[in-house]
Formats: C-alpha cells, structure tokens, sequence
C-alpha cells in the first residue's frame, strides 16, 4: 500500500496515472501549506481531487494551515530557492504526512535534506545522524561506509555489513524495499531500518564473493537476500 504526499497537485500527476495503469494500491495525501493565497490552494487541490477521482484513486487532504508554516519558516524568508527553507518545509510536511517515518539519505541527499555540507556529515557521521533524527522526529538510516542508524530518542547503531559493491544507482532502492517489507511484517521502524541496512550489506557481501565488488547488480540483490534469509533460517 503505498501514500503519495502531494505537495503542489500538477508534480504528482504522472505517478498517480502510472499508479492507477498498474493498479497500485495507492492513496493521495495532498498537504502544502506553503500555497497562499487560498484561492490558489483550494484550485490546485481540488484540480488534484478531480484527477483522482477520474482515476480511482483514493485522495485525502491534511488541514490548510499557512500560519503555521510561516512561523517554522521564520527569518528563512529572503532564502534562495532549494536552500534552507525548502529542508524545513520539507521536514515540516513530512511531520505531518506520515509517522513513522524512516529516511534513508546517502551524505550528498542528507546534506540537501538538512543543509549541512556534504564535509561536515562525513567529519561526524554518529553526530550528523542523531541531529537530523532528532530534528525531524524520524529514523535516519545515513548511508555510507557503516552505515548508521538513529532513532529520534538517541539510539545509533552501526551496520557492519557492506561494502562499495552497493555503491550503485538502484541499490538504495533495494535497500528502501527490503526495510518496507519489514515493517509489513510488523517490525518497528528503528529495528526495520537496522535489519534492513544488515540484510541488505550481507547480501552485497555475499555477491562481491562470487563476482567482486564490480560485478555486483543492484538487480540481483533481491534473490541474494532471500538466499541470507534462507541460510539464517536453518
């Protein structure tokens, strides 16, 4: 099951199209308010309700809140676009959105999503990953040679499996994928991000193995953790 945070209406409107084609169980949660004034929120949401509605797709909307947004913003104003506001915006809906959340940057995403340089993340990983869980109240998987994994309470845990074999475009995506399967079995977040980060290395590890660092496919990670999982379980 999956829910679509729609933060401006027209930017979702291909996925929710994709969606409905492949008959995703999906839901569009429309929040943003950022959009003033709010003649123009309720045109783009409800121009959003309507594509929904042409494609079956559920649509819920959160409360339109401007005040709100406006004082988490405040003295971030004259910002440039893509700079400090937009990762307290960012964080802002996300708060809302969605809970729990778990957010799986890689140092250059991390740096994007909480303003800090890219340098300053990786001079104090523990550090960086703990602050940003703090201040988004969400599981922070910051990936990376042992990857680390902070809860909003101060937990940090270091991932021993792993290597530059899942240094690929698509593996984040499995690793993303092994953690949702968790928490569909019932897992809480925190353990979800941790086993997920663990399983996800070992069966990096297990491949470099056979065809090294180099040869690993982001594409043959997933029959390599259910071949993880096979093993542990006998």
């Amino acid at each position: 099951k999956l829910l679509l945070l729609s933060c401006c209406a027209p930017c979702s409107c291909a996925v929710v199209a994709k969606a409905a084609r492949e008959h995703a169980d999906m839901t569009v949660l429309f929040y943003n308010p950022n959009i003033q004034p709010r003649a123009e929120y309720e045109k783009r949401r409800d121009e959003q309700k309507r594509f929904c509605d042409d494609f079956g797709v559920p649509f819920v909307e959160l409360p339109y809140n401007p005040a709100d947004w406006l004082e988490a913003v405040k003295g971030l104003e004259n910002e440039p676009e893509r700079g400090k506001r937009c990762s307290v915006c960012f964080l802002f809906r996300l708060r809302r959105a969605a809970a729990p959340v778990i957010l799986t940057p890689h140092p250059a995403e991390f740096s994007l999503l909480f303003g800090i340089s890219v340098e300053r993340v990786q001079a104090d990983r523990p550090a960086a990953a703990l602050g940003a869980a703090k201040e988004s109240g969400a599981v922070v998987l910051l990936k990376g040679h042992n990857t680390l994994i902070a809860s909003p309470t101060g937990e940090l845990l270091c991932n021993p499996t792993g290597s530059s074999a899942l240094a690929k475009a698509g593996s984040g995506d499995v690793l993303a994928g092994v953690i949702c399967g968790l928490l569909a079995e019932g897992a809480a977040p925190f353990a979800a991000a941790a086993t997920g980060a663990w399983l996800h290395g070992k069966a990096g590890d297990l491949l470099a193995k056979e065809l090294s660092e180099y040869g690993v496919l982001p594409s043959e990670l997933p029959r390599a953790v259910a071949r993880v999982l096979a093993a542990m379980s006998h």
